[in-house]
């Protein structure tokens, strides 16, 4: 989560920075308070992306369809990275290759636990 909202933050800080994004996230009574405090830290520890974070609320995704789309756009990603340590010679989901043809996905990148850290921890590369 805090991967997500740092990139895709200062991605649009970058383009547009007057922007800010509302952020809809699946009603989970076990994440949302855990999710709530981590959205909080991610702004004061990373001020850049921080400009265009807006809100962030809660949603049914049996009623949100982009919700919908981002589980299975989640799953299809964990599987293929499980894929690449564990099995890379396995031939890559269909799912996933349908999403890459739509230009659904424009890019996956797998950072390892250095990156992940300088993320979190909003240090500057």
């Amino acid at each position: 989560m805090q991967l997500f909202l740092v990139t895709l933050s200062g991605k649009l800080q970058e383009e547009n920075p007057n922007y800010r994004v509302a952020f809809v996230f699946d009603q989970q009574q076990e994440f949302s308070g855990r999710a709530k405090k981590l959205y909080g830290e991610v702004k004061v520890k990373n001020p850049i992306a921080a400009a265009c974070m807006g809100s962030l609320t809660y949603a049914d995704k049996r009623n949100v369809t982009p919700l919908q789309v981002a589980d299975k756009l989640t799953y299809e990603v964990m599987k293929n990275m499980l894929n690449l340590g564990h099995d890379p010679a396995r031939k890559e989901r269909i799912a996933l290759t349908r999403m890459k043809k739509a230009h659904v996905i424009h890019s996956l990148n797998y950072l390892d636990r250095a990156i992940l850290v300088k993320i979190v921890d909003g240090q500057p590369d």
